[in-house]
């Protein structure tokens, strides 16, 4: 055990599937889930981040690590960005890994992966992860399904990749001939093999997503990968190179007096990305949260309302039901309170949601918006948003990276301000007052500007009007 535990300096790894994903079957899930299940029971305590600022299912990587996923994203953050949530979230006796997004934008640990192209050409996805790695001189491990090479008959050969480890297998002389073959051709060595009873790999694979595998079926991975693997060689490669001395991790200051931010947590409401909390209460923010389904009351002295993404739509007739809470929000804005938010959470806001069957159910009201949800089908977009406006949000000029949720649509039906320079993005960012909301996910980790925004007590109403204007 002790060869994968971390010394003095924290270790790190990055882990990708080096083969084009086949439609309708994951990528190298149970692979993934066996090498952190392993990590955490041999003590090198890993902490998971995803190679994309997307929201993610991420409850299986949070049950096999005990820690919820963090997000890098060479689009959307800058380098010095990338490093400080890398570092601040890794501990010295920790082990941080990166886990490459598939080229659909789902996590193979947590969804199925789409089809890709299957040339050599890279897609930016695949360029973001070796980004990542090279800015964070992370060792590379690629992951192969032995399965899938039959359909890519010849494969070309991973670049920028120390090691790798197969998946898929299905008995010893299979991984001996596979990893003889790959170690000719490309001059890598394989690490070892995960092989996994029949009756095994049908739970991994047909695993839905919907509830967090148990705990036993991540100890039985682990103990099927144990005896395959080279944990000396592992333990090795996630050591190396020596940890840079820019990597170091600072001290970070509070930016002001102590911000209260009300953030929405329930079934309805409960993803924000984890490093953008932890940079908020780094900053000297205080947080705390409340249920848009249950709570009466948003949190007594809080400063911003901070509603993040989630799934609205599968409980729009409980959450119109909760007008203690709506009325509550109402008046909070009524007096100058900030509000904010962001992709699904913004349908929250509007006086409408409509789903899919025509069905509508009355939402806050705080906006006169109504929120269209399209249908889950919709994958996340690239948005790159210039403020033509200035609010408590962003200053006027402020370019911001994120995602839009393209499976929400906002029809405006009253008179608000639009904050996008864009006209195609007039619908991606609106508000009145200090109530905006987004359609973008914007990651707070990865803008500074929009941090200390966040972290400082809001500007009056008036002032924020006057520099909208």
């Amino acid at each position: 055990m002790g060869a994968l535990r971390p010394g003095s300096a924290a270790a790190r790894l990055g882990l990708t599937n080096v083969l084009p994903g086949q439609s309708g079957q994951q990528a190298c899930r149970g692979l993934i889930w066996a090498i952190l299940a392993r990590l955490r029971s041999a003590g090198a305590r890993p902490v998971p981040f995803l190679s994309r600022a997307c929201p993610y299912p991420y409850q299986a990587l949070q049950r096999v690590t005990g820690k919820c996923p963090r997000h890098l994203d060479s689009w959307s953050m800058p380098r010095d960005r990338c490093r400080d949530v890398f570092t601040s979230a890794v501990a010295r006796a920790e082990t941080g890994v990166l886990i490459d997004a598939a080229e659909s934008g789902d996590c193979p640990a947590c969804e199925l992966s789409g089809c890709s192209t299957g040339g050599r050409a890279k897609s930016p996805q695949v360029r973001n992860f070796e980004t990542l790695c090279l800015w964070l001189d992370l060792p590379r491990v690629g992951m192969i399904d032995v399965r899938q090479l039959q359909v890519c008959r010849q494969p070309h050969p991973p670049v920028n990749v120390d090691a790798l480890l197969l998946d898929g297998v299905e008995n010893i002389r299979q991984a001996m001939a596979v990893q003889t073959e790959l170690e000719a051709l490309w001059r890598i060595p394989v690490l070892g093999y995960l092989q996994l009873p029949p009756s095994l790999r049908e739970l991994v694979d047909q695993w839905n997503g919907d509830q967090p595998p148990s705990a036993d079926l991540f100890d039985l991975l682990a103990d099927h990968l144990s005896p395959h693997w080279d944990e000396q060689l592992m333990g090795e490669l996630m050591q190396r190179p020596a940890w840079p001395r820019e990597f170091e991790i600072g001290t970070h200051s509070p930016i002001g007096p102590r911000t209260r931010i009300a953030i929405a947590q329930d079934e309805a409401f409960g993803w924000c990305f984890p490093e953008a909390l932890d940079a908020l209460e780094r900053a000297g923010a205080t947080l705390c949260d409340f249920s848009p389904l249950r709570s009466e009351q948003i949190p007594e002295r809080t400063d911003l309302v901070y509603i993040g993404c989630g799934h609205p739509e599968r409980y729009a007739e409980a959450l119109s039901r909760n007008h203690c809470l709506m009325q509550s929000l109402r008046s909070f804005s009524g007096t100058g309170g900030r509000i904010y938010a962001e992709a699904s959470g913004a349908s929250y806001l509007c006086r409408q949601m409509i789903l899919p069957n025509g069905t509508t159910a009355n939402m806050a009201g705080l906006l006169p918006i109504n929120a269209r949800f399209l249908g889950d089908n919709q994958p996340p977009q690239q948005a790159e948003v210039t403020f033509a406006l200035g609010s408590w949000f962003a200053e006027r000029g402020t370019t911001l990276r994120g995602y839009r949720a393209a499976q929400w649509q906002l029809d405006p039906c009253g008179s608000m301000l639009t904050y996008a320079q864009d006209p195609s993005q007039r619908c991606d960012v609106l508000g009145r007052g200090n109530v905006l909301c987004s359609r973008v996910l914007f990651n707070i980790a990865a803008h500074p500007g929009l941090l200390e925004r966040f972290a400082k007590p809001g500007s009056a109403l008036s002032a924020v009007v006057r520099t909208g204007r």
